[in-house]
């Protein structure tokens, strides 16, 4: 019954040396360190491949919205351009599918718009696609923009002949340059 009572003790002793001895330390030690670095490292990789995904994927963003605004001022410059009548609602095209389109060098611009002839209002929509930084395989990044423009018509016609617009008197060196008759006046 002694050695019983004796045989935790000597277990006791015996794990007690073995933590008192410094053998196989530098192992131990060697190993726990290897594995912070190696979660560390591993942590850092992660982190700067993520932030390089997110900065390419916000100037792909950003490139499709620029094109959609020029997309917009596109459409905005065929209705005001005065050759083109902007209550023809045949002088943009009216759907995605026949969109009239532009390339860049970050990518295509799309732009169509439909009017409302009662209201005299152009709903115009511009469309930026560019090329997905994920892989050739992705579809397009896209951004759409819509725009609702009036058209204010002009009733009187322009002018055919600015120059009638002007008076020039040249001075001859006589003391009555010029008689105007009528009612007109100059300065």
């Amino acid at each position: 019954m002694v050695a019983a009572v004796n045989a935790p003790a000597a277990l006791i002793r015996r794990i007690a040396r073995r933590l008192a001895s410094q053998a196989g330390y530098a192992l131990v030690s060697a190993l726990g360190i290897s594995v912070v670095l190696s979660i560390s490292g591993t942590t850092a990789m992660v982190y700067s491949t993520e932030n390089y995904r997110s900065a390419w994927s916000s100037k792909a963003d950003n490139a499709s919205f620029s094109l959609s605004e020029a997309a917009l001022n596109n459409a905005m410059s065929v209705l005001a351009n005065p050759s083109n009548n902007a209550l023809d609602p045949d002088t943009l095209p009216s759907t995605e599918a026949t969109a009239s389109t532009a390339t860049y060098e970050s990518g295509t611009a799309k732009w169509w718009g439909v009017l409302d002839r009662t209201t005299a209002v152009w709903t115009v929509t511009g469309l930026g696609l560019t090329n997905n930084p994920t892989g050739p395989g992705a579809a397009a990044v896209r951004r759409k923009l819509t725009a609702r423009v009036p058209v204010v018509p002009t009733y009187t016609p322009p002018l055919n002949n600015p120059v009638w617009n002007y008076l020039y008197a040249g001075h001859t060196g006589s003391t009555c340059d010029q008689t105007l008759n009528n009612n007109i006046s100059g300065s």
